[in-house]
């Protein structure tokens, strides 16, 4: 799932499920603005039929993500299910509520399993709006790594934090973590309100690759190193990797041709690219119709649109005089522009 540098956007093809907006912890960066009080989550049997047709769209990840997704009762159902499709499955946890035998009934069919880590452990905290998130995060780190389950850390990458990279990598490098992802903060949900204006800019995304590039060359194939931001002169190159290859609509290709990611909320809402898109830019609710269902009207109505808001973008960025630094979060930059795109995104869906 990994790979050093940086990741103008993964090789793989994704299906994002946000099964639930429950959770234990009320993090001040959340994109769902999940938490204790939060009570939505998908039906088992709309979540399979999801996953049935996803691996005919052509998706070959099933990430599960939340809210927390090991609070969702169905979850091992979930992913043993994606698992027999064969999809490569990953779960999105902050740590704290994992136990053996919800460890034990994942061993054979999660192929990944990714612990939020922001920081040093004040830090964390802070993040996470908890003086004992951290404390008992790590608890649970020897019942994880007994598993046998492949694991990694996922750092939250502010404006302001990058110093703590280094700890961070000293901190998965001893639990004997795979994988490091770094991702950065995106203004969406909580965050927006309440870390606002602390996601990084060109400057901490450039020296965040510079970090990176020598954590990898110094720690080698111990750890690998993900950076999920994009570089503007890979995507002059090879823009398909941002727009997509199934331009040609009459001929209706696989879905992830058109969107990859793909994200399912909580509410049965289908999106592109990440939580936070513009709701006009849905492919509409798994409550109203199934995905292939959903896919064939958005083809016809909301895809042009879509695709119109990429290329723009994507020209507005390679056409910006004033960047003098490569590096930009490209799913931020879109989410971002899709919310400018109508005067009212929320009140729009297609479908």
């Amino acid at each position: 799932m990994g790979s050093s540098g940086t990741d103008s956007c993964s090789s793989r093809r994704i299906l994002q499920i946000h099964p639930t907006r429950k959770c234990n912890l009320r993090c001040v960066h959340c994109y769902s603005e999940s938490g204790p009080q939060a009570r939505e989550q998908l039906p088992l049997q709309l979540v399979l039929d999801l996953l049935d047709h996803a691996v005919a769209e052509g998706y070959d990840v099933a990430g599960f993500s939340g809210g927390e997704p090991t609070l969702y009762p169905h979850l091992v159902k979930a992913v043993d299910h994606a698992h027999g499709l064969g999809m490569i499955t990953t779960v999105t946890s902050n740590g704290t509520t994992l136990n053996r035998r919800l460890l034990e009934r994942l061993t054979d069919t999660l192929s990944l399993l990714a612990i939020s880590v922001d920081g040093v452990p004040e830090s964390h905290n802070t993040i996470r709006a908890s003086p004992s998130a951290f404390d008992r995060m790590e608890s649970k780190l020897a019942l994880l790594r007994d598993s046998g389950i492949k694991f990694g850390f996922i750092f939250t990458l502010t404006r302001y934090n990058l110093d703590e990279l280094f700890w961070v990598a000293d901190f998965a490098l001893h639990w004997g973590a795979s994988l490091l992802q770094v991702h950065p903060l995106e203004m969406a949900g909580r965050a927006r309100t309440e870390i606002k204006d602390e996601d990084p800019d060109a400057t901490e995304l450039a020296v965040g690759f510079l970090a990176v590039t020598k954590l990898q060359q110094t720690i080698g194939t111990k750890l690998l190193f993900q950076l999920d931001a994009s570089d503007r002169d890979v995507l002059r190159d090879q823009p398909h990797r941002v727009l997509g290859s199934g331009h040609d609509v009459e001929r209706a290709l696989p879905l992830v041709e058109y969107v990859n990611p793909l994200i399912v909320e909580s509410d049965g809402l289908v999106i592109p690219v990440r939580h936070g898109m513009g709701r006009w830019c849905s492919l509409g609710s798994l409550y109203d119709a199934p995905l292939r269902d959903l896919k064939s009207r958005w083809l016809r109505s909301g895809y042009p649109a879509f695709q119109k808001l990429r290329e723009d973008t994507l020209a507005d960025l390679l056409n910006d005089d004033r960047a003098a630094l490569p590096f930009f979060n490209w799913h931020d930059t879109l989410a971002r522009r899709s919310a400018e795109a109508f005067p009212f995104p929320d009140a729009l869906t297609t479908g």
